[in-house]
């Protein structure tokens, strides 16, 4: 069998530099990649999404949005794109090149940061609504919960969030040396 990229790169000095991006023009803010890792996309403070080749770093497409975008995730497939802005998400499907839904933020809540797995996309939020006092997973297509984890940390200093490709696992970290890992 043919060894798995981990077996094949063990030492730090196996990884080398393959290709930089470097058509944004302002800070990067989300990059994620394509299920082939053939394909790279990436967005920020400067209203674009930018598609680009990984092996070269040569972008060969744009999005425009109307503002910055705080977070990005991938559909499995790779064919919808999950757009995170402060007030609402976009939902994009990148084979017709085109926004094809916006659900707003619900008054009162606010959107940590956006994660994907093989089975799902999923927004982290925190707000005013009743049990609230929550690292909650929401269906961004809906806003209904999908997993809701009570905590005492002050929520909005989230700076890293990870969901198990099953998406029955999620990993958080906060300004701080400790990673909480919860199951469903």
């Amino acid at each position: 069998a043919e060894p798995g990229f981990v077996e094949q790169a063990r030492r730090a000095a196996d990884f080398v530099l393959v290709a930089q991006q470097r058509s944004h023009e302002k800070s990067v803010l989300s990059a994620r990649l394509f299920p082939d890792a053939r394909l790279g996309i990436s967005a920020g403070l400067d209203p674009w999404i930018r598609l680009w080749n990984v092996e070269t770093g040569m972008e060969f497409d744009t999005f425009p949005t109307e503002e910055q975008v705080l977070g990005l995730a991938l559909s499995a497939d790779g064919t919808s794109l999950y757009v995170l802005h402060m007030d609402y998400l976009e939902v994009w499907d990148l084979l017709k090149r085109k926004s094809v839904r916006r659900v707003e933020r619900p008054k009162g809540e606010k959107v940590v940061r956006i994660v994907s797995s093989r089975t799902c996309v999923a927004l982290a939020i925190y707000g005013e609504r009743p049990n609230r006092n929550a690292l909650v997973l929401v269906d961004p297509a809906t806003w209904k919960d999908i997993l809701s984890i009570p905590v005492k940390e002050v929520l909005s200093e989230v700076d890293c969030l990870a969901l198990s490709p099953d998406g029955k696992m999620v990993a958080w970290t906060q300004h701080e040396s400790k990673i909480r890992t919860w199951g469903a």
